[in-house]
């Protein structure tokens, strides 16, 4: 690294780079459509490709023709014959936010038909049955005396059980969305729904796997005798449950049917008239999510407590919870998901301050991690410690944990290096793997660990650029300190909801001095201050409060509201901070 990189480096060791849009476009946006500053400047920073009066404005005219899917058409006709047949239905789903929230919409889609309850049977494997639609699960099925299992969120790749379950006389319907390019789909399955799959040109590729069972149930619906105004209402209600999925499964939230998902079930959550049942109302209530939602407390206050019943636990727990009719039992459920997700951060925390202490000072280019449950290494966390990790190093990070004979293990990379073309690298050696490009999932022998370390290494030195291992923090905007004002962030907020392809735009302040700056948490932690007239917060920032006292910085942060005992204030969240140039 160069004496001029370091030169430039921010507290948190990131280079800041800012390409400033076409004055002409900030303009455009800005009489167009009689903007502020602030929020103008920020949307000419996008590539928002639908109007923007639709972009502010999400609808259920946004979610597309759910027959525009491939394979969907074959779907309903098999659920349709099965429902006239009274067939008994084994739907399995994944462990993490994505498959439990498609759990709840096929089950409650099948509940919402008046279809038999005792025929429906719902199986979310734990993390000790391993990942995906395994042969196990064909034999439960068959047990159940099962005719026809839904996927969903697991299925595209599981080539095995698929053709087992054909062999045994059971129809497979799969919902998932984890299909690399190149890749085909299970041939003996009844029918794939899966928008990536080769031949399919629905318009929006990146649904999650509960958007995909949205579509499914969407459809079947349509074909029912259920009036217009009752199939509205029960997609509403569904959409409350597949916008917590989508948030926290990470796809992209620049669609416009995405957008619409998350966008309508935010609004549904809050609507008097679609009363939540008991489990989802406890889970708001501890999850301290009362009057607005919005995708970030999706991603980060619900999501985490509905993926903690499947890292520490049974992720039956969530069907339970929103299964649940009575308060009382709703509100002891949540109660024990709350505490799962604290003893789920105590764990992260520990096994990321352990694995920092034997990081040797020359990072590797992707860092290989593993232990045994004896040494503090719970599978449960291992995709979070990896991007906690990933986070503080800029390095692909692979956690993995087991015993003496195999391990399993989580990837999350950065976005310079495909998690899943580096695990095909490995092809030969790997029991299992699949997943994401920042995002993946593998087991392997513990004999082939040195291995598997040196191809992941090899690749990274294969594929990227010395420079492209030093975080870098992409600005969206530059302004300041007198531009934002509460109409100006409301007006960017419209931008709402943020999350991958649509993130809330970072905002460099220039040479301003913070003010009143304390620590503040139970071991100090975390700093607030003022800047200018509004407040900020930086969380984990508690070691750099002698450095904001004495010295006049750059800083980059996201604007949002604090909302407190019926007052509405400016809140800025401080991401980093580096010395002014003067």
């Amino acid at each position: 690294m160069s004496e001029v990189t370091l030169s430039h480096l921010s507290l948190t060791n990131h280079i800041w780079r800012y390409e400033p849009p076409a004055v002409e476009r900030i303009r455009h946006f800005q009489l167009t459509y009689n903007l502020p500053l602030l929020a103008a400047k920020s949307l000419a920073t996008t590539n928002i490709e639908i109007p923007l009066e639709e972009w502010f404005n999400p609808t259920m005219q946004h979610l597309h023709d759910p027959f525009l899917m491939l394979g969907m058409d074959k779907a309903v006709e098999r659920l349709q014959r099965a429902i006239q047949d009274e067939e008994t239905i084994l739907i399995v789903t994944d462990y993490d936010a994505d498959g439990t929230m498609s759990c709840l919409v096929l089950s409650s889609m099948f509940n919402m038909l008046k279809y038999d309850r005792t025929k429906i049977h719902t199986h979310i494997p734990s993390r000790k049955e391993g990942y995906g639609f395994n042969p196990p699960c064909v034999d439960l099925a068959k047990e159940k005396g099962a005719s026809l299992i839904i996927t969903a969120d697991i299925g595209v790749r599981d080539h095995v059980a698929v053709t087992l379950a054909k062999k045994k006389g059971i129809d497979v319907i799969i919902c998932d969305h984890h299909l690399p390019p190149g890749e085909s789909v299970p041939q003996d399955a009844y029918s794939v729904l899966c928008p990536p799959q080769d031949g399919c040109t629905y318009p929006n590729p990146a649904l999650a796997a509960c958007g995909v069972s949205f579509k499914l149930a969407q459809a079947l619906l349509s074909k029912s005798s259920l009036t217009e105004a009752s199939q509205q209402k029960i997609l509403h209600a569904f959409l409350k449950v597949v916008a917590i999925g989508t948030v926290g499964d990470v796809v992209s939230l620049a669609t416009k049917e995405n957008r619409a998902i998350v966008h309508l079930g935010a609004q549904s959550i809050v609507n008097p008239t679609l009363q939540n049942r008991a489990g989802f109302q406890a889970l708001l209530n501890v999850s301290g999510v009362t009057d607005q939602v919005s995708a970030s407390d999706m991603g980060f206050k619900l999501a985490p407590r509905i993926n903690a019943a499947g890292r520490m636990a049974d992720p039956n727990l969530i069907y339970r919870l929103f299964s649940s009719t009575s308060t009382e039992q709703a509100r002891k459920l949540a109660k024990e998901l709350d505490d799962l997700n604290t003893q789920r951060k105590q764990v992260q925390q520990e096994m990321v301050e352990s694995i920092i202490e034997k990081i040797p000072d020359e990072i590797p280019n992707f860092l290989v991690i593993s232990g045994t449950r004896e040494e503090g290494f719970h599978k449960g966390v291992g995709g979070i410690v990896a991007a906690r990790l990933r986070d503080q190093f800029h390095r692909p990070v692979a956690v993995a944990s087991g015993n003496h004979e195999f391990l399993t293990g989580s990837i999350r990379s950065i976005g310079d290096v495909h998690a899943v073309d580096a695990l095909d690298r490995c092809q030969d050696i790997l029991l299992k793997y699949g997943g994401h490009p920042v995002a993946a999932g593998f087991s392997l022998r513990r004999e082939h660990l040195e291995e598997f370390t040196k191809r992941l290494n090899d690749f990274v030195a294969e594929n990227t650029d010395p420079e492209q291992l030093i975080p870098v923090r992409m600005v969206q905007v530059k302004c300041s300190i007198d531009e934002i004002s509460f109409q100006s962030v409301k007006e960017f907020m419209k931008m709402e909801p943020f999350g991958k392809d649509n993130y809330k735009p970072l905002i460099w302040l220039s040479n301003v001095q913070p003010r009143q700056v304390q620590t503040m948490g139970k071991e100090n932690t975390h700093l607030r201050f003022k800047l200018g007239d509004h407040k900020a917060v930086w969380f984990g920032a508690g070691e750099h409060q002698t450095f904001l006292q004495r010295n006049a910085v750059d800083v980059l942060v996201e604007p949002d509201f604090n909302r407190y005992k019926g007052r509405t204030t400016v809140q800025l969240m401080v991401q980093d901070v580096r010395k002014a140039k003067l």
